[in-house]
């Protein structure tokens, strides 16, 4: 499969996109861990709920537009059988 210029602009937004939410989540982590270091152990849960929220909404939405960006790749066919 040919890319498109206009394919690749796409891919590159969507790489930046998905690095700032990975950047947003260690910044997120490091304030948690400050928190609890200086003795805040209250907020374990909510860091459970963030940790868990996080997760299902990065895989089921960032993770799975970038793959459906890619249809025709070995990864594409490999996770839909296609």
């Amino acid at each position: 499969m040919a890319w498109s210029l206009t394919d690749l602009c796409h891919l590159a937004k969507l790489d930046q996109y998905h690095k700032e939410e990975h950047v947003g989540f260690i910044q997120r982590m490091n304030s948690y861990f400050s928190r609890v270091v200086c003795g805040n152990y209250e907020l374990v849960n909510e860091i459970l709920e963030f940790l868990k929220q996080w997760l299902v909404r990065h895989i089921e939405g960032t993770d799975k537009k970038d793959i459906d960006a890619l249809p025709g790749t070995a990864l594409h066919k490999k996770l839909f059988n296609s």
